[in-house]
C-alpha cells in the first residue's frame, strides 16, 4: 500500500514538470464507449496538454491509419497520428514513464487545429506560444483579420478579409471572403495574433484572382480612349489626335501645327477638349500639300 502511494505521488511530482508538447506513455484500457484499446495497444504515447487536479489532458496517438476521427498525420514519424477528436482527460495511475519531445514543426501544426477547439483561456495560451504563423494562416492585426500570403525572415505580407464586395472574391469550402489586394508589410511578432488557418489554399486562390485582375487592369490600360479630334497636351505641347488603331495614336501639333504626323502608344493621356471635324480637315489637308510638294 505504502509502495502505491509513493509511486502515485512521484507520477504526480512528475506530470508537474512536463509542458504542452512533450509526449508520455500511458496505460489505457477503455475509454468511454468510443475507445476501447486491444492487448498490446492498452500502453501507448499519449501527446501532453496540461496536468490540473490531479487529471491528465492528453490526445492518444496512433499507428492505425484507418482513423475515421479528426486526427494529425505527423510529419517526423508519418505513421504515426494523433487522434484530435478526443481530449483524453487521464487519472494520475494512467501514467507510465515520459518519452519524448514533439517536433516543433508537428506541434505548430497541430497547434492550430487545437487552438480553438478549447475554451480554457490558460490552456489556449499555452498552445499558441507553439503556433508558427505560416502562408494561409488567418492573423488578427490592429483589430483587423488579414491573409497571411508570404512569411519572410523577418517581415510577414498580409491581405485584409473584408466584406466589401468589390474585393477579391475567394471561397474556403462553404465560407465566402472578400479579400483586399493592397498588401501590408509588417515585422513579425509586431502585434500579429494567430486566430485560424483556412482548411483550403485560398492564399493560393486569391494570388490566382489577384493576377487575372491585374492583367485586366493592365488590358484595361492599354485600350485607348483617345478619339480622333482629342486634344491633349504633353511637355511638349498641345496636339490633336488624327486617328487610333489599337493602342497606338496619330497626332500633330495643334494650334502651333507643324504639320508633322507623330505616332505614339497611348499611355494614358487625356483629352483636355475636342477640336472640330472641319479644323482637323484642314490640317491634314496642309499637311497632304506639304508631303506632295516634297515628292
Amino acid at each position: 500500500m505504502l509502495g502505491f502511494i509513493r509511486k502515485y505521488f512521484l507520477k504526480r511530482k512528475e506530470l508537474k514538470k512536463y509542458e504542452y508538447g512533450d509526449i508520455i506513455w500511458c496505460d489505457v484500457k477503455k475509454y468511454g464507449n468510443k475507445f476501447n484499446f486491444s492487448k498490446g495497444h492498452q500502453i501507448r504515447p499519449y501527446l501532453f496538454v496540461n496536468y490540473k487536479k490531479g487529471k491528465i489532458y492528453c490526445y492518444a496517438l496512433t499507428h492505425n491509419d484507418k482513423v475515421n476521427s479528426l486526427s494529425y498525420i505527423m510529419q517526423q514519424e508519418p505513421l504515426e497520428r494523433v487522434i484530435l477528436s478526443c481530449l483524453f482527460e487521464l487519472k494520475v495511475k494512467c501514467y507510465v514513464r515520459y518519452h519524448s519531445r514533439m517536433g516543433e514543426d508537428d506541434l505548430s501544426r497541430i497547434s492550430k487545429i487545437i487552438y480553438n477547439m478549447h475554451n480554457d483561456e490558460a490552456v489556449r495560451e499555452k498552445i499558441i506560444k507553439h503556433i508558427r504563423i505560416e502562408r494561409n494562416d488567418i492573423v488578427l492585426y490592429k483589430k483587423n483579420k488579414y491573409l497571411v500570403y508570404a512569411n519572410d525572415k523577418d517581415t510577414i505580407t498580409l491581405y485584409e478579409i473584408t466584406n466589401n464586395k468589390l474585393d477579391l472574391y475567394v471561397e474556403n469550402g462553404k465560407d465566402k471572403y472578400y479579400i483586399s489586394s493592397k498588401p501590408i508589410i509588417a515585422k513579425k511578432r509586431n502585434g500579429i495574433m494567430y486566430v485560424d488557418t483556412f482548411k483550403y489554399d485560398v492564399a493560393r486562390k486569391f494570388n490566382t484572382s489577384r493576377i487575372e485582375k491585374k492583367k485586366k487592369e493592365a488590358s484595361k490600360n492599354k485600350t485607348c480612349l483617345l478619339k480622333r479630334g482629342d486634344i491633349f497636351k504633353t511637355n511638349s505641347g498641345t496636339f490633336v489626335v488624327l486617328n487610333t488603331e489599337g493602342e497606338f495614336i496619330y497626332y500633330t501639333k495643334y494650334n502651333n501645327p507643324d504639320y508633322e504626323i507623330r505616332m505614339t502608344k497611348y499611355k494614358s493621356q487625356k483629352s483636355i477638349g475636342n477640336a472640330q471635324e472641319y479644323k482637323i480637315i484642314e490640317l491634314e489637308k496642309e499637311i497632304e500639300k506639304i508631303c506632295n510638294s516634297l515628292k
